[in-house]
């Protein structure tokens, strides 16, 4: 995946009105429970940890650093954007964090499936190369725009295999209970990462922290708890509006 492919996506997002989790009220929200399905790409340990973990020439906020290592100097991994967020994001090249394809079928995950095992040809290590060849085919020719970067540990832990037949095709499992709001207006949120929303988006919170999420997202993969029942939404109008 080139610059020049991403770029456009996160140009003007800054004009956005910003909100912050602390202008945020959920109380009186349902209960939401979290079912959606993703492709999981293990980051390897990289040479030399990979690439540096800041924003690339041609943003606006380009040399901005994305992480640190735990000595404070500038992290190193992989560097990727998210379409759907419009955000900048960065998985460590430590063996310890993964990419997440977020929202994804079947059929898409067995293309990215049959496409890793090409980059990795009898069991030959992922490097940031193959890594960033697996990114533009999902994004470019799938049009798999929303990925982030998630800790290993927590996946292994949240999240089960659909199918024997693919492991990195997985399912969120846990039963953690969410609240959620659906800003109607064009915003960008200041959460984990700033997220930009000029359609509008739903913010969701677990109680410990609050991100964005797309519409269309939050209702093909979330579910609202009646009881011991999950029940599919039908529409946004269905969720607590804000303010």
């Amino acid at each position: 995946m080139n610059d020049s492919n991403r770029h456009p996506q996160s140009t003007g997002s800054d004009s956005l009105p910003r909100l912050s989790a602390a202008q945020l009220n959920f109380t009186g929200s349902p209960h939401y429970v979290n079912r959606t399905a993703r492709f999981v790409l293990a980051v390897p340990a990289l040479a030399g940890g990979g690439e540096p973990l800041l924003i690339p020439q041609g943003d606006p906020r380009a040399g901005q650093v994305l992480k640190k290592d735990s000595s404070g100097r500038i992290g190193r991994g992989v560097v990727f954007f998210n379409g759907t967020d419009r955000a900048w994001q960065a998985a460590r090249g430590d063996g310890r964090e993964a990419i997440l394809f977020n929202d994804i079928g079947a059929d898409q995950a067995k293309l990215l499936q049959e496409r890793l095992l090409a980059l990795t040809p009898q069991g030959a290590p992922l490097t940031l190369a193959s890594i960033k060849s697996l990114l533009h085919y999902a994004q470019q020719e799938l049009g798999l725009l929303d990925c982030y970067h998630k800790r290993l540990d927590s996946v292994q832990r949240d999240m089960v295999a659909i199918s024997p037949a693919n492991p990195h095709y997985l399912q969120v499992s846990k039963p953690v209970r969410h609240r959620a709001l659906w800003v109607q207006r064009p915003f960008s949120f200041d959460g984990p990462v700033l997220q930009h929303y000029p359609e509008g988006a739903v913010l969701v919170t677990d109680e410990r922290h609050v991100w964005g999420v797309a519409a269309a997202v939050f209702l093909r993969n979330y579910r609202q708890l009646e009881g011991a029942k999950e029940r599919a939404l039908g529409s946004v109008t269905e969720l607590r509006a804000w303010p």
